[in-house]
C-alpha cells in the first residue's frame, strides 16, 4: 500500500503539477489507511506470540541478538512494530506540511479535502491508541523477561500489565526477626504479582530476589517512626514474610497504595511499627 502510494506521488510530482493533484492523491490514500486499525490490533497478538516464543527458545533469542548486533539496519523488533506503526504519524506530518505549503494556492474544495484528511487520520489514531498502549506494555514486559535473571516462566500472560517499576528500599528479616537484610532494589508491580529485583554487584546483572503472587499474599501499610508515610509489609496467610518495601517518597508511597488497593483482592490493613532495629532510620537509609 505504501509503495503504491509512493509510486503514484512520484509520477504526479513533476514541475508544473497543481496543488490540487497532490492533495487529491494524498486524500485518496488516507481513506485506505483505515486498514491500520485492524493491522495494529493484529500486531498486538503477533508481538505477544513472538516474544513468548523468543523467551522459550534460547537459540532463537541468541540468533536475534546476533542479527541486531551485526547489522546496521533497524533491530528486528523495530521492523516488526515501531517502524510500521510510525508510518501513520509521518503521513500526518506530511499533510500538515502540505497544508502550510499550498494553503494560499488552494481553493476552498482543496482546503476542505486537506482538513477532512487530517480529521480521518486523527480518527484512525484515536482508534489504534489502545492497541498501541498494549504493544508498549508487551514491549516493557518482554524487555523485563530478557534482562532479568531468575524469571522461570513467561510474564506475558493475558491481561498482564506493568503498573509500576520503582526504586525502593527493602528490609527482610526472613520472618524471624534475625539476620535482617537492608538493601536498595527495584520493585516491579504487575497485574498479578510483585517482583523484587537486585543488581549483582560484580556483573551489574539484574536478578530476581523474590516474587510474590497476589493469589497467595496480602499487604499491610505500616506507619514508620521516622517517616511521614507508610511502608508496605507483605503477608502470607496473615503472617509476616519479613519483607517490607519502603518507597523513596510520600508521593510514591501513595502511588503504591492506590495500585495495590486496586489490584489486590485481599483486605489491606493499616498498622503502626514500633521503633526497632528492623527498619532503618531515614538518615541510615539515605546512606545505604
Amino acid at each position: 500500500m505504501h509503495t503504491c502510494f509512493l509510486k503514484t506521488l512520484r509520477k504526479r510530482r513533476v514541475p508544473g503539477t497543481s496543488p490540487h493533484t497532490v492533495i487529491s492523491t494524498i486524500a485518496t490514500f488516507v481513506e485506505r489507511l483505515a486498514v491500520y486499525c485492524q493491522h495494529v490490533q493484529n500486531m498486538v497478538d503477533a508481538l505477544h506470540a513472538f516474544e513468548t516464543l523468543v523467551f522459550s527458545d534460547d537459540k532463537l533469542a541468541k540468533f536475534i541478538k546476533a542479527r541486531d548486533r551485526g547489522s546496521n539496519k533497524p533491530s528486528l523488533r523495530a521492523l516488526l512494530t515501531t517502524i510500521p506503526v510510525s508510518c501513520i504519524w509521518r503521513y500526518g506530518t506530511a499533510l500538515r506540511a502540505t497544508r502550510e505549503q499550498y494553503w494560499v494556492e488552494t481553493g476552498l474544495d482543496d482546503r476542505r479535502e486537506l482538513k477532512n484528511s487530517l480529521d480521518r487520520l486523527e480518527c484512525i489514531a484515536k482508534r489504534i491508541w489502545p492497541a498501541l498502549q498494549d504493544i508498549a506494555n508487551t514491549q516493557r514486559i518482554s524487555v523485563l523477561q530478557r534482562k532479568v535473571q531468575g524469571i522461570s516462566g513467561t510474564l506475558l500472560t493475558p491481561k498482564q500489565h506493568v503498573h509500576i517499576i520503582d526504586a525502593v528500599y527493602v528490609t527482610d528479616d526472613h520472618g524471624d526477626g534475625f539476620l535482617v537484610q537492608h538493601f536498595s532494589a527495584h520493585a516491579v508491580l504487575l497485574t498479578d504479582r510483585i517482583i523484587i529485583i537486585r543488581i549483582i554487584r560484580n556483573s551489574g546483572q539484574l536478578k530476581v530476589y523474590k516474587t510474590f503472587l497476589f493469589s497467595s499474599i496480602s499487604f499491610a501499610f505500616a506507619k514508620m517512626p521516622d517517616y511521614d508515610y507508610s511502608c508496605i509489609r507483605i503477608l502470607k496467610c496473615g503472617v509476616a514474610t519479613g519483607v517490607r518495601l519502603i518507597p523513596h517518597s510520600k508521593d510514591l508511597a501513595a502511588t503504591w497504595r492506590r495500585h495495590l488497593k486496586r489490584l489486590s483482592k485481599s483486605t489491606i490493613c493499616e498498622e503502626t511499627i514500633r521503633p526497632s532495629a528492623i527498619l532503618p532510620t531515614a538518615r541510615n537509609r539515605s546512606n545505604a
